[in-house]
């Protein structure tokens, strides 16, 4: 008996989290007033007259590379300099500076792309208009020791989309784990132990234990609780959900409030085989 009404609290939880899993893909993009990129030091291009379409998240991740803030990386090639600032934004400046030369804004810091539960990449989007779509890029950590360096610098910027880049990111970070648990806080972690340990026993399905995980992503603030246009060359699977349609979670959904319908059936027939004897 009391397995039974178990079951029906678990179906109910479910059918709660499902619920909302729904509703947060189905928000469009947030609306955005125009704010002007921070101050720079480097005089070399019209830095200061760019403006982004949206202002960057608040920094997430792990504190040892926080002083990022602070640091911007210029890399310079025949044609272009590319200016990153780390959890701020990335920028674009056609070489050499005339009348007509392009600046532009790249992207802004928007969130991190997370890969089997771990910090993978900085996620760049809101750049300048690009055709039918916006500017964006995404920021590769390199472990510098592989490549004979001491220091942090980017070592390579590629274009593999029209509209997107790629920048290669050499740091010492590069080189460590980066599974995302190590750098929580302990309610964090707590929170994540009882995600695991709920899986184990199966009152979560696989869906219901990534939902969970992503729902614990957002409010430690790794990954934004809004959906994203942009998309990369490989078509990467940053948050671990983008193979779930709309349609497939509701049918998940009705079939979750089927089971659960027949659930309260069973425990109302033992009731009133109960209330005769």
């Amino acid at each position: 008996m009391i397995g039974n009404y178990l079951s029906v609290i678990v179906l109910l939880l479910l059918l709660t989290a499902l619920g909302s899993y729904c509703s947060v893909y189905s928000v469009t993009g947030r609306i955005v007033t125009e704010t002007t990129t921070g101050p720079v030091t480097d005089q070399t291009a019209d830095y200061n007259d760019l403006k982004a379409k949206s202002q960057p998240s608040v920094f997430s991740g792990p504190e040892e590379i926080q002083y990022l803030l602070d640091m911007c990386f210029v890399y310079s090639t025949d044609k272009y300099d590319y200016r990153l600032c780390p959890f701020k934004n990335m920028t674009q400046h056609e070489r050499p500076q005339t009348v007509h030369s392009y600046n532009g804004v790249i992207g802004v810091w928007k969130q991190w792309s997370v890969v089997n539960n771990s910090f993978d990449r900085l996620v760049f989007t809101d750049g300048d208009d690009c055709g039918h779509t916006d500017r964006s890029a995404q920021m590769l950590w390199i472990c510098n020791r592989d490549m004979n360096l001491t220091d942090e610098r980017i070592v390579g910027v590629k274009e593999p989309k029209r509209c997107y880049y790629e920048i290669l990111f050499a740091s010492y970070f590069g080189c460590e784990n980066k599974f995302i648990y190590t750098y929580l806080n302990d309610t964090a972690k707590h929170d994540w132990d009882i995600i695991e340990t709920n899986y184990y026993r199966k009152l979560l399905t696989d869906y219901g234990y990534q939902w969970s995980l992503r729902q614990l992503f957002i409010r430690a603030g790794i990954v934004s609780n809004q959906t994203t246009t942009m998309t990369t060359p490989e078509q990467l699977n940053d948050d671990n959900f983008d193979d779930t349609s709309l349609d497939t979670c509701r049918q998940s959904y009705q079939s979750l409030r089927q089971q659960n319908r027949e659930l309260k059936q069973r425990i109302e027939s033992l009731e009133q085989q109960l209330n005769k004897n």
